[in-house]
């Protein structure tokens, strides 16, 4: 098998074998991770345990001052515009924008070279600068992946693009009038097209987590596969000796090819697992992030079908798509590196939330949690309704090694092992830190969590008789927590009138030693983010952290 033979062929192969595998292994892996979390969340230990500090004081006489719930939008005067217009600009998030940005312009500008310099048809201005522009594609997809908080975002993105393509195209054609748009486009498509479609499947948010691991471990399993029969068929003496030992052994042609097959794929596939080993490893010591690992996979991904025609040229070209790689990681690595730099972070964010939104809790925090980690850590206690979109890669490889059942809080003294120090990961971001509780555990992670300097998002949409956990917070929050570092979610979703019923109910047993009960004008400020959006949201939070 020549080189040409086994990059243009088995290489597709692979690629086209290992993703469809992948994903049905993603599904289904997360669905038994999702059941293995719920039960251990169902899970009681019979011994109730309870720290002091969770205890709810004795309350005396009813506060002087009556609690305001303000609503954010309405107490703006119209200014929710001017609040989009304005928040969600952290500087180390544009920072990382801008370094992501420039490193997906240095691979395209390699992978246009690589691709000019083999066709040896010399450097032509207009034909470099098409490539580098069709060559930027992957950058835009891996930007809205890791930067886009919202649609305005995903649509200057694209819009952006569209613009430079077509301003790259226009000049294209005028200086090449013997070259069509349709030439161009169908270049545009064959370099972008497939990987895109590809890569699109793992880009779920209920996926992406840990689809990159996945296809990782499948396609060496694949790629052992299909490499160790193709080695063999093409050694005379290999295949010989296959045929007698299967002839010894009974064993028939079919029965030996599939034996052939599952000894390649658990030789690599035991290769893979030293990967994801290495993988978690490194990420537990802080030298990788869930952001890099994804966006490795999906630059691997693009890299790798983009390069793979080059070996009609020479099989040596293909290392082009290496070296964009290589030149994009470098540069990644050089211009994150102030972002690195350890400096005391603001108050942390801890998210609660009323578990049953689903897929509108995912929403949100996806959205904003792409900018605020820039700024501060995310706590949150692990609930139904993010699991799949928090899930971090040594928590999915303790679940396959069987371990998951150590990261639930089970007494006083868990918490501080569960509940590392926050640092800063290698992309600059802080990571999004979440407690496994019990039935009867999650109240100490509340009174821990909530006794750190943390700014408190409550998210009550869908908020209605049946939350009793919700109720429970909100007593706690009253009691505990300076009611200037809270800010409660809401929507027509909300049952307001038993909200405010609620809370005039827990105000009027406020606890002697609460931090709110001598507030002259004690206020809990309440917001419906689909009015104030994403910015706005992240402005508001900001300005608790001051």
């Amino acid at each position: 098998m020549d080189a040409e033979t086994a990059l243009t062929g088995l290489l597709p192969a692979v690629v086209l074998v290992s993703t469809p595998l992948s994903l049905a292994l993603c599904v289904l892996l997360l669905r038994l991770y999702r059941r293995a979390v719920l039960r251990g969340m169902r899970q009681t230990l019979g011994h109730h345990p309870q720290p002091a500090s969770a205890a709810v004081p004795a309350s005396g006489a009813p506060p002087s001052a009556a609690l305001d719930l303000a609503d954010i939008a309405a107490a703006s005067d119209g200014s929710a515009a001017a609040d989009r217009a304005q928040a969600g600009t952290e500087p180390r998030f544009v920072h990382a924008l801008a370094v992501h940005a420039a490193a997906a312009v240095v691979y395209a500008v390699v992978m246009a070279l690589t691709w000019t310099l083999s066709s040896g048809a010399g450097v032509s201005a207009g034909r470099l600068l098409w490539l580098v522009a069709c060559f930027s594609w992957p950058g835009v997809v891996l930007l809205q992946v890791g930067f886009a908080r919202d649609r305005r975002d995903r649509l200057r993105l694209h819009c952006g693009y569209a613009s430079v393509l077509a301003a790259v195209g226009a000049f294209v054609l005028l200086r090449n009038p013997g070259v069509a748009a349709g030439d161009l486009a169908v270049l545009w498509a064959l370099l972008n097209l497939p990987a895109t479609v590809l890569a699109a499947l793992f880009l779920r948010p209920r996926l992406r987590a840990v689809g990159p691991l996945v296809l990782a471990l499948v396609t060496l399993g694949v790629t052992g596969a299909l490499l160790l029969a193709q080695l063999v068929g093409l050694h005379d003496g290999l295949l010989r000796a296959m045929v007698s030992a299967g002839a010894a052994l009974a064993l028939g042609a079919t029965v030996q090819f599939w034996t052939l097959q599952l000894l390649g794929a658990l030789t690599f596939g035991a290769l893979g697992g030293g990967l994801l080993l290495g993988l978690g490893q490194a990420y537990r010591r802080g030298r990788l992030s869930d952001q890099t690992i994804m966006l490795g996979a999906l630059g691997l991904f693009f890299a790798t079908l983009q390069s793979v025609t080059l070996v009609f040229e020479h099989p040596a070209w293909v290392l082009g798509g290496a070296l964009a790689l290589g030149a994009a990681a470098t540069a990644r690595h050089l211009g994150l590196a102030p972002l690195r730099q350890a400096t005391e972070p603001p108050p942390e964010l801890l998210w609660l939330r009323v578990f049953a939104l689903g897929r509108r809790s995912e929403q949100l925090f996806d959205a904003l949690s792409r900018g605020w980690r820039y700024r501060s850590p995310m706590r949150l206690i692990c609930g139904p309704d993010l699991l799949q979109l928090t899930v971090e890669p040594h928590e999915f490889l303790d679940f396959l090694g069987g371990r998951l059942k150590r990261r639930f809080v089970r007494a006083a003294g868990d918490l501080q092992q569960h509940d590392a120090p926050p640092r800063l990961g290698g992309d600059g971001r802080y990571r999004v830190q979440e407690l496994f509780c019990h039935a009867d555990t999650w109240r100490l992670a509340l009174a821990h969590l909530t006794a750190q300097r943390a700014v408190i998002l409550m998210d009550l949409r869908g908020f209605g008789p049946d939350q009793q956990g919700c109720r429970d917070e909100l007593e706690h929050l009253l009691n505990h927590v300076d009611l200037r570092r809270v800010l409660l979610l809401v929507d027509d979703t909300t049952d307001r009138a038993l909200l405010n019923r609620l809370l005039a109910g827990l105000w009027q047993g406020l606890a002697k030693d609460s931090p709110n009960r001598h507030t002259a004008a004690p206020q809990l400020w309440l917001v419906d983010p689909a009015l104030l959006g994403t910015r706005g949201l992240h402005r508001q939070l900001a300005a608790r952290t001051a």
